[in-house]
């Protein structure tokens, strides 16, 4: 059921199916009820649509924390990258914080192939997609690059909130198949 409030188009396919069986019955047999399902099927679809808008998923909620970490860090705001890490990963808090402090970071692009897999238990999630990374060395050694990677980040469920507790960053090819 969780497909139907990420994709419209299913909804999509279906209504205009049914639009298109009573269209065609319609033009035959010139009966009120077909013209009524017509409008039945647009107004479904309508609904639909509205409903799978409306309806945030747990995968949806994941690829949300995750643009919002790249906007926290567009912002250089270490603090509120910090806050997206899981309290039990302590180790991951500090490298985060030693990795963003020598840099500045100037854009980051989160690509199209991203995946969400939520656990059945809806406690855990993985994603992995790629990203491109803009940043300029602060000691000037390196200057400004363009870093692309293929990322994995784990999520845990914590309190409502999504937060990263492991990641694997590896080279951009990883996630071209994807």
């Amino acid at each position: 059921m969780t497909n139907v409030f990420e994709n419209p188009v299913p909804i999509l396919f279906v209504g205009v199916l049914i639009f298109g069986i009573c269209f065609a019955l319609w033009t035959q047999k010139r009966q009120r009820k077909f013209a009524a399902g017509m409008v039945l099927a647009i107004l479904l679809m309508i609904g639909g649509v509205a409903l799978e808008r409306l309806v945030e998923t747990e995968s949806e909620k994941v690829g949300a924390t995750i643009r919002q970490i790249a906007k926290d860090m567009e912002a250089n705001d270490v603090n509120s990258v910090i806050s997206h890490i899981s309290g039990s990963s302590a180790e991951l808090k500090s490298a985060a914080t030693a990795i963003l402090s020598r840099v500045k970071v100037e854009s980051i692009s989160v690509k199209r192939n991203l995946t969400v897999t939520v656990s059945p238990s809806g406690t855990k999630a993985v994603a992995k997609f790629n990203a491109v990374g803009r940043v300029e060395d602060k000691t000037a050694t390196f200057g400004t690059q363009n870093v692309p990677r293929f990322m994995t980040l784990e999520f845990a469920k914590e309190q409502g909130v999504w937060r990263v507790f492991d990641y694997k960053d590896e080279m951009p090819q990883k996630g071209m198949g994807q």
